[in-house]
């Protein structure tokens, strides 16, 4: 069908309903067709050699339809036609069909050969460079489709992509949507590197060596298809929240562009101005702009672990190992670790991951925000990534009943997302100088952080717990399983498992108990509903942002403490936690009465700023500091007195 691009494309489903194409001798029209019939005509016109759309059986194509050449000074048009194009002559020229065909109100526009055909209406045809298809080009916002799949290069301008996307349409661009090629090329070129090797050293004969190629060439697919999955899945759930995150990407872009790593208006993302009117109208950057800023991300990314990460220690070589097919994982693990590209390998690889899992800004953010430098933060999130099965999280959202709405799968995405990131955080902040040693990490709190896990929904109390069950039961509506719910509900609170096992291994004190308390003194103190207040306040600067982080992170650490320092009081084992939990709060009515007047205060405020929880959280972490120094004096006083007594 003069093209394999566009042939390959329409061999990938027998549902397709082709009903116009066109290249640069025939356009064909087919308005209501046979999905089968029609899809295995198509594959004999594939496997034909030097086919063209002349060669299509007539009697296959529906009433009304046909193929024409373009030489024809006039297309009659039949009313099936007339009525799929929304066309009212009965005669059309072959360009003007072309472009009536590039704005029929279909599903799918598949973009497979050679031209620029869409460029924005803010553009003239002579800043697009394709003088030959001049007169069938038309503008991004014309196009009435829902989807857009750049199958060849240069279908589109960047600016056409854009002005689609901001009407509505869905939209990456051409290297989004080719990169599974440019995948599996280097696929290719790794394994043949590690085989030459093994050839080399007498381990292997060529023969061998080309029969294993071809024995791989399905696992090597499903590689590069997982790559190019997880790649398009980053870029749609940052479009999904590009309205929210619109001044976090401003920040970034200008960061980029402060430190030469990017020219916006070379690579045509909107100026200050543009974002501002953005920002006015509640819209966000659009997919084919956050497409660029992907790009440039892993390629800098990449480059910044090559510069300042060592890329060794045994969890990177099973990230190394996973980037060949089983058959070489087994037998050549040697050969791996002598790899002429071993290091760019493992670069690509975390790179990849890193942002195909939390996004364009996530390594920004952590740098900006706690100051954090490239190896710690790929440490970290190696850690938090398998401490909290991040991949299973995925995989639920992912498997989850077609009839769920595609908005919840993101949510559930995004709060995956938001744990991994807080989480890499806790493990930077807490344990930066034993970050290298990854699978120790994950050994020290995996188990525990199951175990907790499944108690979570007996563990939550007061307003936590409902917003829990209120959580659920919206899942539930939604149409998602029970069990599924459950284990998805529970991710917006896993956060506090990680303080909880930080509680206990450092103080020595059992793991139900620390769980049991932290989660009772969140209700009794309010710490839930003063976290989530402080969490509604507006992010207008970078200030806002670093304000936010802090007040929490104190927040989380005087819950900690609070439990630490109750636990350590119990003298009485048999007591229930609540009762002996009243019974600190009765011992200590200074405390609680100036902590209570201060959340009564809060509360009916009508006007809840950053600054004045900034000022609450700093007297709560004076009054715990205060309290733990007069306890640990009063505890020193006893041990001295016990140790007489015992004299």
């Amino acid at each position: 069908m003069s093209g394999d691009v566009f042939g390959n494309g329409l061999l990938l489903s027998r549902h397709i309903q082709l009903v116009a194409a066109f290249n640069h001798i025939h356009i064909f029209l087919d308005p209501t067709p046979d999905p089968e019939s029609s899809f295995t005509e198509r594959e004999r016109l594939f496997h034909l050699p030097r086919s063209t759309w002349k060669d299509y059986t007539p009697s296959l194509i529906s009433n009304g339809g046909g193929v024409f050449s373009r030489l024809q000074k006039s297309i009659p048009l039949s009313p099936a036609i007339k009525k799929l194009l929304d066309i009212n002559k009965d005669f059309i020229a072959p360009d003007n069909l072309i472009r009536a065909i590039l704005k029929a109100k279909i599903d799918l526009l598949w973009n497979g050969g050679i031209g620029t055909y869409v460029k924005a209406s803010n553009e003239r045809n002579a800043d697009v460079g394709d003088r030959s298809n001049d007169s069938l080009r038309i503008n991004g916002n014309e196009l009435r489709c829902r989807i857009v799949v750049e199958g060849g290069n240069l279908g589109f301008t960047q600016l056409g992509r854009v002005e689609y996307a901001q009407n509505g349409g869905l939209i990456y661009t051409d290297f989004v949507d080719n990169s599974a090629g440019v995948d599996c090329s280097d696929h290719e070129v790794n394994c043949k590197i590690l085989l030459n090797a093994v050839v080399a050293a007498g381990e292997m004969t060529l023969e061998e060596r080309n029969r294993l190629l071809m024995k791989m060439t399905d696992e090597i697919a499903e590689l590069v298809l997982h790559d190019n999955d997880c790649q398009t899945r980053i870029i749609s759930l940052a479009t999904a929240h590009a309205r929210q995150e619109l001044e976090l990407h401003r920040r970034y872009i200008e960061q980029l562009e402060r430190d030469g790593k990017l020219d916006r208006s070379l690579e045509f993302l909107p100026d200050e101005k543009g974002l501002l009117e953005r920002k006015a109208m509640g819209k966000g950057l659009t997919s084919p702009e956050i497409a660029i800023l992907l790009a440039y991300t892993k390629i800098l990314l990449k480059a910044e672990l090559l510069e300042k990460h060592s890329l060794e220690g045994d969890y990177l070589t099973k990230i190394l190992v996973s980037a060949f097919p089983k058959p070489l994982r087994h037998h050549f693990l040697k050969f791996m670790q002598t790899h002429s590209l071993r290091r760019e390998i493992i670069a690509t690889k975390l790179s990849n991951a890193i942002i195909n899992d939390m996004g364009i800004t996530f390594v920004f953010r952590l740098k900006t925000e706690i100051n954090a430098d490239i190896a710690s933060i790929a440490r970290a999130y190696a850690i938090a990534h398998q401490v909290f099965n991040f991949t299973e999280l995925l995989n639920l959202a992912e498997k989850l009943d077609d009839t769920v709405a595609s908005e919840t799968r993101y949510a559930i995405i995004h709060q995956t997302s938001r744990l991994i990131r807080r989480a890499t955080r806790w493990f930077i902040y807490n344990y930066k100088d034993q970050l290298a040693d990854i699978l120790g990490m994950v050994n020290r709190f995996s188990a525990s952080i199951a175990l907790l896990r499944n108690q979570l929904p007996q563990l939550l109390v007061g307003e936590e717990k409902e917003q829990w069950e209120k959580s659920l039961q919206e899942l539930q509506d939604a149409g998602i399983s029970a069990d599924v719910a459950t284990r998805i509900t529970s991710i917006n609170h896993e956060y506090a498992l990680l303080d909880i096992i930080e509680a206990t291994q450092k103080n020595s004190l059992p793991l139900a108990d620390v769980a049991t308390f932290y989660f009772l003194i969140n209700d009794r103190f309010e710490f839930f509903w003063l976290r989530s207040q402080i969490m509604k306040q507006p992010m207008e600067t970078i200030w806002d942002t670093v304000g936010q982080i802090v007040l929490i992170d104190d927040l989380n650490i005087q819950q900690r403490c609070l439990t630490v320092i109750i636990l350590q009081c119990i003298i009485d084992g048999h007591e229930d936690s609540i009762t002996w939990l009243e019974r600190w709060e009765n011992d200590n009515p200074a405390f609680m009465k100036r902590w209570k007047h201060f959340i009564s205060d809060l509360r009916s405020t009508s006007e809840l700023k950053l600054i004045i929880f900034s000022v609450v959280v700093r007297e709560l972490v004076n009054m715990v500091a205060a309290y733990s120094s007069s306890s640990a004096t009063l505890n020193s006083a006893a041990e001295a007195e016990k140790g007489r007594n015992t004299s």
